[in-house]
């Protein structure tokens, strides 16, 4: 049976919708209460049943919105597409946006909390990818990529159990680096990697998940549940924690105004942070 919308927010989320209401108004009015509770980082029991939930929960939202497109009252006739530039305006998903930007629109209540594209993506990986040799390490074919990026952006849905398993993943790689702002934020990356410099490396998943924004820490948490994942089976898809570290880095551990030779300078401290954030 897979966990409701209330009770994945309860166990998994830090509290039923009203509950974190309830803290949001406690902490206002209390200021001993003004600094949130630590996080540990702990992988997603049964993530691959939530995967399972939230991704129906999505495709039954996009029924309902197909529907209420389709009567009189939109000024469509039943089966006839939006114009392109409206799809690509209620849907920009590889376009500049904030995780926040996406999480609002697809999911105004805030039950599932991680934008749809991940959610489609890291389901489709866990049932398919974790003992495919070279998952994100390999690419897929960016044409097929850029084709399937363009139905998303237009307002198409996806059957994700048909798509090249590569493909999927690089449509995940391409999510991450397109965010207007990254995975772990801008105004986090210096700490994180003078503590690599520092040889603080093993401090600096605490210090990533303390301070992820709710959004962040979500998408974070459930992206690194599977890549924990991955990694248990490097045996045989030769992907371990420092290769899977090599592939993600650039994606979600960016430098604001990133230039060539920054990069080059800072890519060893990059890989190393994102490993320790793997392996621990």
């Amino acid at each position: 049976v897979l966990a409701s919308p209330v009770s994945w927010a309860e166990q998994h989320w830090g509290g039923s919708q009203k509950e974190r209401k309830a803290k949001k108004i406690n902490k206002k009015t209390n200021a001993s209460q003004s600094l949130p509770k630590p996080r540990r980082f702990r992988p997603i029991k049964n993530a691959k049943n939530f995967l399972n939930w939230a991704a129906r929960k999505f495709r039954k939202d996009d029924k309902k919105s197909a529907s209420a497109a389709t009567t009189p009252s939109s000024g469509r006739r039943p089966g006839q597409q939006w114009p392109a530039h409206v799809r690509r305006k209620s849907s920009m998903v590889f376009t500049n946006q904030t995780l926040n930007e996406l999480v609002f629109k697809e999911d105004p209540g805030n039950v599932v909390g991680v934008p749809k594209i991940v959610i489609n993506t890291l389901e489709a990986l866990w049932e398919r990818g974790l003992e495919v040799e070279g998952i994100f390490r390999k690419s897929g074919s960016n044409t097929e990529i850029q084709r399937l990026a363009k139905i998303v952006e237009d307002g198409g849905e996806l059957k994700w159990d048909t798509i090249d398993i590569h493909v999927v993943a690089g449509l995940l790689k391409k999510f991450l680096r397109k965010l207007q702002e990254p995975l772990i934020p801008y105004n986090m990356y210096s700490k994180i990697i003078s503590m690599d410099r520092q040889k603080r490396t093993a401090e600096i998943l605490e210090y990533v998940v303390t301070h992820l924004p709710e959004v962040h820490w979500r998408t974070f948490r459930l992206i690194f549940t599977l890549l924990k994942e991955v990694a248990k089976y490097s045996h045989i898809n030769r992907m371990t924690e420092k290769n899977l570290a090599i592939v993600f880095a650039p994606n979600i551990l960016k430098k604001r105004d990133e230039t060539t030779v920054t990069f080059i300078q800072d890519m060893k401290y990059q890989q190393r942070a994102v490993t320790a954030m793997i392996v621990d």
